[in-house]
């Protein structure tokens, strides 16, 4: 993606945007200097550059007979923009409880964006309070992933998480994570990777993935279903525990088919 359409998406005309990439790449120029190089027409230029100036990415200097224009640092524009964000996300959600005409509710939703479903999920470990149990899979245990649950370990007293890794490599830096072992066989139950996430007993994540990626997700915070996402979880821990604890001992042997729950006729 060009710099102009990454501009673009933080709310840059294309003008803008080319006006803003011109001072970046030739320094300092006149707004006639401008129009020439960024081929943005003389009957717009100044416009945009006096838009740009209250919005702090250029700067200028007068002398008697020119005015000077220069772009800010990205950094600066970076900086710019995030306290915008911020301020915008704060008004917003202060005028949003007000109102508050956003009801929570008991529906199941569907999500088809895994970005979206990505922020569900980390705005989930923030709001928990008191209780988080989650499954994921190594491939979704990333860094952003693993400060959030870090961050709820250091919060919380009653956090469970469960770990898949077809490697069985099982690569993370938290504290009490279950490792599951079985990957192989839950693959085959499955069909594919998924992601299971409750808190608090109230609400419940459920994303599956395919070899092409997020195939379909649910969120509700139907407590029933929150119940039961709590209850399968939990009864895979206590399974993986009763493992561990008499791994070495004779009887795994006679337990080598326990998973084949299904009487033969």
């Amino acid at each position: 993606m060009s710099v102009i359409e990454l501009l673009k998406n933080f709310q840059f005309t294309e003008s803008e945007a080319k006006v803003y990439v011109t001072l970046t790449q030739y320094g300092p120029q006149t707004g006639y200097e401008v129009s020439k190089t960024s081929g943005v027409p003389r009957s717009k230029v100044y416009n945009i550059l006096e838009s740009l100036e209250r919005r702090g990415i250029v700067c200028f200097s007068q002398s008697k007979r020119t005015k000077l224009y220069k772009a800010e640092s990205i950094d600066m524009v970076c900086s710019l923009m995030e306290n915008t964000i911020q301020e915008t996300r704060t008004k917003l959600k202060r005028e949003i409880e007000l109102d508050s005409y956003l009801r929570e509710d008991e529906q199941i939703w569907e999500l088809n964006d895994w970005n979206l479903v990505k922020v569900r999920c980390l705005e989930l470990l923030k709001q928990s309070k008191k209780q988080v149990l989650i499954q994921l899979w190594s491939q979704e245990l990333n860094d952003e992933m693993e400060h959030a649950l870090a961050e709820v370990q250091r919060r919380l007293k009653e956090v469970l998480i469960i770990l898949y890794d077809e490697k069985q490599e099982y690569k993370t830096n938290l504290k009490h994570v279950y490792r599951h072992g079985y990957e192989k066989e839950k693959l085959e139950d499955m069909n594919g990777r998924w992601l299971l996430l409750t808190i608090d007993g109230q609400a419940m994540l459920y994303v599956t993935f395919d070899e092409k990626g997020m195939s379909h997700a649910i969120y509700t915070r139907k407590k029933e279903m929150s119940f039961f996402a709590r209850e399968y979880i939990m009864h895979d821990a206590y399974c993986l525990k009763i493992l561990n604890q008499i791994e070495d001992l004779p009887v795994m042997d006679q337990l080598k088919d326990i998973r084949d729950v299904f009487y033969k006729n």
